[in-house]
């Protein structure tokens, strides 16, 4: 399988280090802007995964190389700031985003998963940008929300296997509780 990420940052970083490390590809390509720092990570990645996996990683500010990907991970975007809201930061990123679906479905059709935050919006505009079925274009959502609120509740020795937080990733998602096991809600109301 052929995956590409959008972004050399953190998380494009380390998404990158677990597809290698977990053998979920044969082919990585890194893209970034800065092609310095996707040359890097591609270099190190590869450097560091040579005696575990036979995996092609290419770092390289060309979208081009996106050619034929199952999968396109986007990650890339400005990090908010403390004093910023949600709302500020899609203001941001939204022509960045923008400009990167396009970039991407110019040469592959496959399919989308966004990162870049605040992750909702940002994987409605790359549906509405991209012109590709919507089904091939999903965004990590709440899917980290739940699994921070999960460890929570493990550090409480609290079994967390049907619990999820709903609603759209930041201060309007809501955590449903109905799942967790011989809980006094009046004891952890307040997590």
């Amino acid at each position: 399988m052929k995956v590409s990420i959008i972004g050399a940052g953190r998380v494009g970083a380390t998404a990158a280090f677990l597809l290698i490390e977990r053998g979920l590809c044969e082919e990585l390509v890194i893209v970034d802007v800065n092609r310095d720092k996707a040359v890097g990570e591609a270099m190190d990645l590869k450097h560091g995964s040579a005696a575990q996996k036979r995996v092609r990683v290419i770092g390289t500010d060309n979208y081009a190389l996106v050619k034929n990907s199952n999968i396109t991970v986007i990650t890339a975007g400005i990090p908010r700031k403390s004093d910023e809201s949600r709302l500020d930061l899609a203001k941001k990123n939204a022509e960045l985003i923008k400009e990167i679906t396009r970039n991407v479905v110019a040469h592959t059709s496959g399919m989308i998963l966004v990162v870049s935050n605040p992750v909702d919006l940002m994987t409605y505009l790359a549906v509405k940008e991209s012109g590709l079925n919507e089904r091939k274009i999903f965004g990590l959502g709440t899917m980290l929300d739940t699994l921070r609120f999960k460890s929570i509740l493990t550090d409480l020795y609290l079994d967390s296997d049907d619990v999820y937080i709903i609603g759209e990733h930041g201060d309007s998602m809501v955590p449903v509780l109905s799942g967790v096991k011989d809980i006094d809600m009046d004891k952890y109301l307040n997590l």
